[in-house]
């Protein structure tokens, strides 16, 4: 079963895999009116379903230079190499004439703060409503400190401001 909430009192989907192809839509919208409709990806259509769900997906790489303090350890340990590239991907959902976002992003944390500003960023850029922006934090060890905290370390300002920020946004408007 596959979940998807859109402020979660108000809008949630499951979809249902079956065999054969042919997956279950449950539409619940907090009030326990619900309705189900079969999919059939063959067909290309869902039945009761008024509007078709959009999805627009980007990823942008917010790799910090190689020399970077990483984030959590001692101050002196930096990035010697780049194994994987760090990304930001973002999801845009729309159905109904509303949308939602979902912004995967390989760094430690995002703090309320940081998220906050954000959220505030993304309706401004995007015109998506602050509520119906998730952000999403791998929780990775190997890369730039973005959310200071208590035994944290050091914010590393300078990369959340010319890469993080400028990354994350291009992805939502592309999305």
């Amino acid at each position: 079963i596959i979940e998807g909430i859109c402020q979660p009192a108000q809008f949630a989907v499951l979809l249902d895999v079956h065999t054969g192809g042919k997956m279950t839509v449950t539409e619940a919208n907090g009030h326990s009116d619900c309705r189900k409709s079969e999919f059939n990806p063959a067909e290309g259509s869902v039945v009761g379903v008024k509007e078709k769900l959009l999805l627009g997906v980007s990823r942008r790489n917010i790799t910090p230079p190689i020399g970077c303090c990483l984030a959590v350890y001692a101050p002196d340990v930096i990035a010697k190499a780049v194994n994987d590239d760090l990304t930001v991907t973002t999801f845009v959902f729309e159905q109904d004439g509303k949308r939602a976002l979902l912004a995967s992003c390989t760094v430690l944390g995002i703090n309320n703060e940081l998220a906050d500003r954000l959220r505030a960023m993304m309706e401004a850029e995007c015109g998506i409503p602050k509520e119906a922006v998730i952000l999403h934090a791998i929780h990775n060890h190997s890369g730039p400190n973005i959310s200071a905290g208590y035994g944290w370390g050091e914010m590393d300002t300078e990369y959340l401001e010319k890469i993080f920020i400028p990354g994350l946004l291009d992805s939502a408007k592309e999305a």
